[in-house]
């Protein structure tokens, strides 16, 4: 029970300091990672794949390593996509009625 308990607690912890680690690269070191994030979400099932296919027996530090990268990537992504669709550089659902339709010039 405290096991699964903890688990949890640092699931969420993960997710929370990646998403905080995401906002100050973006902010304060200004890293543009808003160019990059369909780069970043295309590469990131391969971090997994590529070693588990290349190699038969993997120690077990380097698959839970490789999933943590996994996990932070794809953090990442979604992270730097809510940025932009807050910032109103992106169109999404919650923002559709906001951001005005470009009409076509006749």
């Amino acid at each position: 029970m405290i096991n699964t308990l903890l688990n949890i607690l640092l699931l969420i912890a993960f997710v929370a300091i990646t998403a905080k680690l995401t906002k100050y690269m973006i902010e304060v070191k200004k890293w543009n990672l808003m160019k990059y994030r369909w780069y970043i979400a295309f590469i990131a099932p391969f971090i997994i794949i590529i070693p588990t296919v290349a190699f038969e027996n993997l120690p077990k530090f380097v698959l839970q390593l490789s999933g943590f990268i996994f996990g932070m990537s794809c953090i990442i992504f979604f992270e730097t996509t809510r940025l932009m669709i807050e910032k109103k550089e992106l169109k999404g659902v919650i923002y559709n009625n906001t951001i005005p339709k470009y009409k076509k010039k006749k």
